[in-house]
Order: structure tokens, then C-alpha cells, then sequence
């Protein structure tokens, strides 16, 4: 699943995948684009996070790294579903 997740994160304009997945945990963050500041980006991390989180299908935990905001997926749970793109509308 972490795979999954790391191949469609990467595919996707949004987000940026910033080191190789390492076993099962995906660490990416929000892209800055359209004129958007480092800053601005950061903050939609948080608000993305935020919003993922209040789900209860999933959780993301962050970090910061040299002063950027990273969003950290860990698949860990023998529960787990598939995860889709219209899981996080």
C-alpha cells in the first residue's frame, strides 16, 4: 500500500515525494506552485493534514525538515482498505 501511495503521490501535481519510500512509510509534502510561497504551501500541508486526519480512514503525522513542512504516511495496520484518490474528498 505504501507503494501505492508513493506512486500515486508522485503522479500527482500537488505534492512532491521528498526522500524514497523507506519499507512502509511515504514522506511527501505539498507542492509550492501557481505563484504559491513556501509558506502558503506549508499551510495547505497542514490544512491537507487536518483534513485527512478528521476522516478517521486514515492519519498523517508531520515533521519539519531544513524549515519545510513534511507529511508523513506510515502504512502499519492489518486492517488496512485500498486507499483511492476519492478517499480525501
Amino acid at each position: 500500500m505504501a507503494r501505492m501511495f508513493e506512486a500515486r503521490a508522485r503522479d500527482d501535481e500537488w505534492f512532491e515525494v521528498v526522500v524514497p519510500r523507506g519499507f512502509a512509510l511515504v514522506c511527501f509534502r505539498v507542492r509550492p506552485r501557481g505563484g504559491m510561497t513556501e509558506q502558503e504551501a506549508d499551510e495547505a500541508g497542514r490544512e491537507f493534514m487536518a483534513r485527512v486526519n478528521r476522516t478517521g480512514k486514515a492519519f498523517l503525522a508531520s515533521t519539519v525538515v531544513g524549515g519545510r513542512l513534511v507529511l508523513r504516511f506510515a502504512v502499519g495496520s492489518t486492517l488496512q482498505e485500498h486507499w483511492s484518490r476519492g478517499t480525501c474528498n
